[in-house]
């Protein structure tokens, strides 16, 4: 099992700016093209998973649906089921590959929450970086549809903003890491989702 670290910074396209000119004189380099990524979320009805996310509990669990297709669809084959763990050593990501699936019909019997259903999806274009021995990803155009009945919504809520993400397996970190020039903030999708929708359909 191999436990990683995760950082998180909020930043703004007026800022996009100062990012790029930090991972050049980093060295830093692109890993893969710009591609699109889908998440489904999966939750039990108490929202345990949201709440343990709020509360920053460990240890704590994601349990999602991921495709990399143009349009947030999940019936059309090559999707990934994935369970995300936040322990006290850091983070781990188990991935088991799904065919197509209907959302209407699906769940997932968790040993430590129960039975888990899809709650919402996250939509999002991503850059994938590498800077020395870290991975850097920039998350831009997110938007956030809730799910109902097994059928993901047409419209979304959207963030003014993009996230970057640090990942990286050593003790410590590099210099040039330090030297970051933004903030690092607690940020997950997936509360940030619920937070959204909520607000429009007393989600919650």
């Amino acid at each position: 099992m191999s436990f990683r670290k995760e950082f998180k910074s909020i930043i703004f396209e007026n800022k996009m700016n100062k990012l790029t000119k930090w991972i050049s004189e980093n060295n830093g380099k692109i890993l893969y093209p710009e591609r699109n990524i889908n998440s489904v979320y999966l939750d039990n009805r108490n929202f345990s998973m949201y709440n343990e996310s709020l509360e920053g509990t460990v240890p704590r669990k994601k349990i999602r649906i991921r495709n990399y297709n143009h349009f947030p669809t999940f019936n059309k084959g090559n999707n990934r089921l994935e369970l995300k763990i936040s322990s006290v050593e850091g983070r781990y990501k188990t991935t088991k590959q799904s065919e197509n699936i209907n959302l209407s019909h699906f769940k997932i019997n968790d040993v430590n929450y129960g039975v888990c259903l899809p709650i919402l999806c996250v939509s999002y274009k991503r850059i994938y970086y590498s800077v020395k021995n870290i991975r850097l990803t920039l998350d831009k155009k997110i938007t956030y549809r809730r799910i109902k009945f097994g059928k993901i919504s047409n419209f979304y809520q959207s963030d003014p903003f993009s996230i970057i993400e640090i990942k990286y397996k050593n003790s410590s970190l590099d210099n040039s890491i330090k030297s970051f020039p933004f903030h690092f903030v607690r940020f997950s999708k997936y509360a940030r989702a619920i937070e959204l929708i909520n607000k429009k359909y007393n989600f919650i």
